[in-house]
């Protein structure tokens, strides 16, 4: 069966619209460490994994440094959960990786899981508008 319901488990945040080309001060802000986890749930585990991630999130996002914490629930499989995490510094990231939030989660969900995989992320950022211009008088 078709799980049809999109979850996002996490606080919405509100930016004003911006101009085409122009990004605020906040966004210009790269964090220095994003993670994004892909775990899979045991059949019949999803709402273990669920109801743990609700109170995760917003713990998590109360961490010193913390820039984004969310978690997803595909709308495909049930089954697969991804958490997207932001942090201000390495360190931030490395104390909340070996804190007792995280520690909490895992001792909750560590037997509904049966496959899960973190990716750290390097940013891929666009070309600053000085650095385009200089490009044109080159070619």
């Amino acid at each position: 069966m078709k799980h049809d319901r999109r979850v996002r488990l996490s606080q919405e945040r509100v930016r004003p619209r911006e101009e085409p080309g122009q990004a605020s001060a906040e966004l210009r802000c790269m964090p220095a460490k994003t993670v994004v986890t892909i775990a899979i749930a045991r059949v019949g585990q999803e709402a273990a994994v669920r109801a743990a991630a609700q109170p995760f999130v917003a713990e998590s996002l109360a961490e010193p440094g913390c820039m984004r914490f969310e978690v997803y629930q595909s709308s495909e499989n049930a089954r697969i959960f991804v958490i997207v995490e932001s942090w201000a510094s390495q360190e931030d990231w490395r104390m909340h990786h070996e804190g007792p939030v995280r520690g909490i989660f895992h001792q909750k969900i560590d037997d509904a899981i049966v496959e899960s995989k973190q990716h750290h992320l390097d940013p891929i950022q666009a070309p600053s508008a000085s650095a385009e211009a200089s490009s044109k008088l080159i070619h």
